[in-house]
C-alpha cells in the first residue's frame, strides 16, 4: 500500500472518489465482510452502514 494523497491525487481525486462509492453503498454475498465488521461500524457515525447477514 502507499499514500492515497499523493500530490498526483489533486488532479485524479481517484481516493475521493472511491471513498465517495464507500460512502453510498457496500454490496456484498459474502461473508468475509464479517471480518470488516468493526471498521465499518466505527465510522457509522460519518457514513451509513447497514449489515445484513442471510445464513440458510
Amino acid at each position: 500500500m502507499t499514500d492515497p494523497y499523493m500530490p498526483l491525487e489533486k488532479e485524479i481525486q481517484y481516493t475521493r472518489k472511491a471513498l465517495e462509492i464507500i460512502d453510498k453503498y457496500i454490496i456484498t454475498k459474502s461473508n468475509l465482510i464479517l471480518r470488516d465488521l468493526d471498521l465499518l461500524t466505527s465510522k457509522k457515525s460519518k457514513m451509513r452502514c447497514t449489515n445484513y447477514v442471510h445464513d440458510p
